[in-house]
């Protein structure tokens, strides 16, 4: 999982906070519970995510989020 709009969060902190994994199948459901974990935490204002088809990459799955000031 990518993560963009992350600038104080520690991505290590993030990708223990997620069952997503590169390789998986796309469950909607995991990465639901993985979103809703990740606004749980209370550092973000918002948290959304893309599935994308990416040149080479397959597909990307990408949680947005806004940091709390």
């Amino acid at each position: 999982m990518r993560a963009v709009g992350v600038s104080e969060a520690d991505p290590q902190v993030l990708k223990e906070s997620t069952e997503s994994r590169a390789g998986q199948a796309f469950e909607p459901a995991v990465v639901e519970r993985d979103m809703q974990r990740l606004y749980g935490r209370g550092d973000f204002k918002s948290v959304n995510y893309s599935f994308a088809a990416e040149d080479g990459a397959g597909y990307v799955l990408t949680a947005d989020v806004a940091e709390k000031s």
